[in-house]
């Protein structure tokens, strides 16, 4: 056998050993398949951190739609959307990177549409070549209203004309206030079915005429009621008068310059305690009932035999308010209207005054029967 014969049955030999030779073979496979297994535990680790960040990207959009539901046609509505979403989805939230929601809005169905990405960078999945994945979320708010019902008690004492601040007065504060919150309640709608909102200026008394009325003693009229005790007189009474501007009842009848502003309701003697003009409608007492409104007549003037300062605390004696009383209205620029006409603030304060004929005008029966007698829920 030649040299070149030996040499290739030797390399014959041993390629027969290598082949039949199984010594290492689970290390190898184990090599072939610690990639996919890396992989699968990457994929299942990654995907969970991105559904993490996802819920929470999710959760940070509704909040921050329902806060610009709120807010919606207010000229800082995008900035306080954008706040509410980054605080509720932080910076760097495990690892993730994200910019400000993109935000649109449909004023006219009172609709917010919100969205927004998070770039998620991945740990184990990097050895199949996914360096980062990207998650999204989508919110829409769609603006509601429920029966709602808002009065708005305006104090037009005469301190309202000192400055705020800013140089504005306080009453110029308050109408900015009120047709603020009166355009953020009707937003583009000028009339809304599920919202009324009334008016009630006040100082030391309140005008209990329905605004931009004017008084006509001609018109006013009288109604037969079963028979009580006048508070003022003693004396059995079956009469009460209506004012044709107003549907508050009045004791006697207003004098035909009546100025449109009444009495507080009182039991005429000298414990405060007594002042009935605490209730809401009729109230008996052993000196009287009171079913009704005595009217006051032009100031410092006597009435039904006595003068305007015998009125309990005689600051009823100031002047009457030339704004009265906007009952509840759906229709949002007669609200703006009478909150624009209040304007030249006088006379002294009687805040229980002021809150009791708002609380009149917010309760449905009489005298203002124009709020809802069954709302759903609590106003």
């Amino acid at each position: 056998m030649n040299f070149i014969s030996m040499c290739w049955a030797r390399v014959c030999h041993h390629l027969k050993l290598f082949s039949s030779d199984i010594k290492g073979a689970t290390a190898t496979f184990l090599a072939a398949g610690l990639i996919s297994m890396v992989g699968t535990v990457g994929i299942a680790t990654d995907t969970t951190r991105a559904y993490l960040i996802k819920a929470r990207l999710s959760q940070a959009l509704d909040a921050a739609g329902l806060a610009g539901g709120r807010v919606i046609f207010s000229p800082t509505r995008d900035d306080e959307i954008k706040m509410y979403f980054h605080t509720n989805f932080p910076a760097n939230y495990l690892g993730s990177t994200t910019g400000d929601p993109n935000i649109a809005v449909d004023a006219n169905n009172e609709v917010i549409t919100l969205s927004a990405s998070a770039t998620v960078p991945t740990t184990f999945t990097k050895v199949l070549g996914m360096n980062d994945v990207t998650v999204s979320s989508i919110a829409e708010i769609t603006r509601e209203t429920q029966i709602l019902d808002v009065v708005l008690a305006v104090d037009m004492s005469r301190s309202m004309s000192w400055s705020a601040g800013g140089g504005q007065s306080r009453i110029q504060a308050a109408r900015t206030a009120a047709s603020e919150l009166v355009n953020i309640l009707f937003g583009q709608e000028a009339i809304k079915n599920l919202l009324k909102i009334g008016v009630v200026p006040w100082n030391s008394k309140v005008k209990a005429t329905l605004n931009g009325t004017t008084f006509d003693p001609l018109l006013t009229t009288t109604q037969t009621v079963p028979v009580f005790n006048n508070p003022l007189t003693g004396t059995p009474q079956s009469t009460i008068w209506f004012a044709g501007n107003s549907p508050v009842p009045l004791l006697s009848a207003p004098a035909s310059d009546w100025k449109g502003c009444v009495y507080s309701r009182y039991n005429d003697n000298a414990d405060p305690a007594d002042d009935v003009d605490t209730s809401l409608g009729s109230v008996s007492w052993p000196s009287g009932d009171w079913n009704a409104w005595e009217p006051i007549g032009p100031e410092g003037e006597p009435v039904s035999g006595r003068t305007c300062t015998s009125a309990v605390g005689g600051s009823e004696c100031r002047p009457c308010l030339s704004h009265g009383i906007t009952a509840l209205r759906n229709a949002k620029q007669e609200v703006l209207d009478a909150i624009s006409e209040l304007q030249y603030p006088k006379g002294s304060t009687n805040i229980p005054q002021g809150l009791g004929w708002a609380w009149r005008v917010l309760t449905p029966g009489a005298p203002f029967t124009e709020a809802d007698p069954n709302p759903p829920g609590d106003r």
